[in-house]
């Protein structure tokens, strides 16, 4: 008899406020656009990957993306648990799966599942694939990626029926060397029940910090969670980019097994990610000391923000040797055994010393990564109640030219988890070894096999002598920027190299309260009667900010806060509200702008959090702060940043067993079934509200994509 399945909780994330033109947006900021400047017609697209989307039931019966060809060209369906409808969530994950927003289009083939939570046909909990409550082991699929945008949120974390779903997912990503990619809720609170408690998946939270924080709440508590985060808002459709990035290190692999094995994918995403976008916040990126030891990866953001080029560049580099004494590259990969417990791997590498008159800062980033374990007692019979893990360490030591030990630099030591990571300073100059040690094999296993990536960064760092240089040649007061009224210039252009370009000056959840914006009449910081040039004219760089905030319309949005700093002391300034775009030198702020108001910086050259606009309006939009005041967007002096304002959501019907979330459609055709919004329906819809099979209002902008 098939267990009572424990109680699922349907994440349906609220869609993007609309379409983006061109590339999109979050391309640059997970390292997508810079694969494709490197690799250009080489770069890889998961072609010949087939993928599998699993999705929680919408309304009464729908789990499927739309599969209409001018929705999704070229691709092929196979609805793996028969009959359904489609779903308005699945088509905007699959955009960014495999559709028009994903970096992994090349994708065609694509498995499909529902979650209904009854253990009934086609329920992929059940005979469609975990076969859970039953004493046979999963089925096999044919996707090597798996991607899962639903959450379930169990009352009781030692229900035994989350443990059994956890579990046999665990077993088949090992057994099937399939990279499964799961997401955490959407906004603060614990990891939730399912799928991020599991040991073998890669769990996806956002790059706000407004998602679940860790550590893990089930099936051993305490552990590393999330994994990774992405700078999307909304965890639904994060979780599809992180396992778009899978299918791309997976079609790079290539035939290498080694490389393509789920321990190495797994580790390569984790030693790629990048922490610089929380460098700035009260609380940077750090790995919690939990009383006991230093837990592998930050409680918010996992080992990072997702930085495809960078997982690439450790993958496509060559594998590293860890029992050769010799020095190996700055970045690399492994894939390999450890058969006794206190065997070691190391690996070799040395930071370059700096060039004289150019200091760098230099840092590592490195992952091992293995698998729990599933021992079974019958072939007769499957059981997950048997679950067993081993302990591998890792160490970053100094070493000599003889390759001798010296002193310890990081660890990551946790006993717990099947993850170990670092991310630390190095010294240029230095040799360092990566140690990876196996402290304990579980009873009657006599061997155990990791996945191990590495990759070190170096950065240029200016010193204070040639900073001013620096703003010189930039062209700070390129062009516009003149003889100033009553300001050191020299002060002025050595903080316009510190604010220029994209910036986020948004505020955290812990910064003081938003004051009223100030009043007063800003004044120009230059002469713009006289048009002769500071310095010889440069070509500036267009501007396009990444949208990191999410809010709802009727939320005051604010500006500034501690993190924002390095303005000119006590200066007024006007701030814009204007549609998300790329910026040119001289772009009107005023032209297009949807809201401006004031914001003075404070003795310290930072700007106070404040008030600045009740969003009315659902769309993307730039936040620029308009430095020298003069109307006109200046590449290397006004702050911008990006944001998005979601409209209201759309009314769902709950499901017996499955409590919905309120969600909206995303944009592009309207994935409704056909008849379900009135053709051709324009905005502001103003006869009677149509509605959809199950009685669900279908409201206007339900269909704001919808062909007219």
């Amino acid at each position: 008899m098939a267990r009572a399945p424990v109680g699922l909780g349907l994440l349906l994330a609220l869609a993007m406020g609309g379409t983006a033109a061109g590339q999109p947006s979050y391309f640059d900021a997970v390292g997508y656009t810079a694969l494709q400047q490197r690799l250009g017609a080489a770069t890889p697209t998961g072609a010949g990957v087939v993928v599998s989307q699993i999705e929680a039931v919408e309304g009464s019966a729908g789990y499927r993306p739309d599969t209409n060809p001018m929705t999704f060209p070229g691709k092929t369906f196979n609805d793996m648990s028969g009959g359904g409808a489609v779903s308005g969530h699945a088509t905007g994950v699959g955009q960014y799966f495999y559709g028009n927003q994903s970096i992994a289009p090349g994708i065609t083939q694509i498995n499909t599942y529902r979650i209904d939570g009854t253990l009934g046909a086609g329920d992929w909990l059940g005979p469609a694939y975990l076969r859970a409550g039953t004493a046979s082991a999963p089925l096999t699929d044919t996707g090597r990626v798996q991607n899962h945008s639903y959450v379930a949120n169990v009352q009781d974390a030692n229900d035994p029926g989350l443990f059994e779903y956890l579990r046999r997912l665990d077993f088949a990503v090992r057994r099937d060397n399939v990279v499964a990619v799961v997401a955490v809720n959407n906004g603060p609170g614990p990891i939730p029940g399912l799928q991020a408690n599991g040991y073998n998946t890669i769990a996806v939270g956002l790059s706000n910090g407004q998602s679940s924080s860790g550590p893990t709440t089930g099936d051993v508590i305490g552990r590393s969670k999330p994994d990774i985060v992405v700078p999307l808002g909304e965890t639904s459709y994060a979780t599809p980019v992180v396992a778009a990035a899978a299918a791309l290190l997976v079609q790079t692999a290539g035939t290498n097994a080694a490389a393509g094995r789920v321990e190495t994918i797994k580790a390569a995403l984790l030693s790629g990610a990048t922490i610089a976008p929380f460098a700035g916040l009260a609380q940077p990126w750090t790995r919690t000391n939990n009383g006991s030891y230093v837990e592998p990866l930050d409680r918010r953001f996992g080992a990072g923000q997702l930085n495809v080029d960078a997982s690439h560049r450790i993958l496509s580099a060559p594998r590293q040797n860890g029992t050769a004494l010799a020095l190996g590259d700055r970045a690399g990969w492994d894939f390999g055994t450890l058969t006794a417990v206190g065997e070691k791997r190391r690996y070799y590498f040395e930071v370059p010393a700096d060039a004289p008159g150019a200091p760098t800062s230099a840092s590592v980033s490195a992952t091992v990564t293995w698998l729990r374990r599933f021992p079974q007692a019958s072939a007769a019979s499957f059981s997950t109640q048997n679950a067993t893990l081993s302990d591998i360490e890792l160490r970053l030591f100094n070493v000599d030219a003889a390759f001798a030990l010296g002193t310890l630099v990081d660890q990551s030591v946790s006993p717990i988890d099947n993850v170990q990571h670092l991310n630390a300073a190095l010294t240029p100059g230095r040799r360092y070894a990566l140690e990876l040690t196996l402290a304990d094999l579980p009873s009657g296993q006599f061997d155990e096999d990791y996945g191990f990536a590495f990759l070190t960064s170096l950065t240029p760092v200016p010193e204070p002598a040639g900073l001013l240089a620096v703003a010189v040649a930039v062209g700070a007061w390129h062009r516009r920027h003149r003889w100033m009224k009553g300001i050191d210039r020299t002060i002025l252009a050595v903080v316009a190299v510190v604010v220029f370009g994209t910036w986020n000056g948004f505020a955290r959840a812990d910064d003081p309260p938003a004051a009223p914006p100030p009043v007063g009449r800003t004044q120009p910081l230059y002469d713009m009667t006289n048009r002769t040039p500071y310095v010889p004219p440069l070509v500036s760089t267009p501007t396009t900010a990444v949208p990191t905030r999410t809010f709802q319309t009727g939320e005051m949005v604010t500006v500034g806060g501690p993190q924002s700093k390095n303005f000119y002391p006590d200066l007024l300034m006007d701030v814009y509200v204007v549609p998300h775009r790329t910026w040119l030198e001289d772009d009107s702020l005023v032209a297009g702008a949807v809201h401006r108001s004031l914001v003075r910086s404070d003795a310290a050259g930072a700007l106070p959090r404040t008030q600045l606009w009740l969003a009315d309006r659902a769309g993307v939009f730039d936040l620029i702060v308009d430095y020298d005041n003069d109307g006109l967007f200046s590449w290397t002096l006004d702050a911008v940043t990006a944001f998005e304002v979601l409209g209201p959501p759309a009314e769902v019907q709950p499901v017996a067993m499955l409590p919905t979330r309120p969600h909206a459609i995303p944009p592009g055709p309207c994935p409704l079934p056909a008849g379900g919004c009135v053709t051709g329906m324009r905005l502001p819809w103003s006869g009677p509200v149509p509605t959809i099979g199950c009685g669900r209002p279908c409201r206007p902008y339900r269909c704001r994509g919808m062909a007219s």
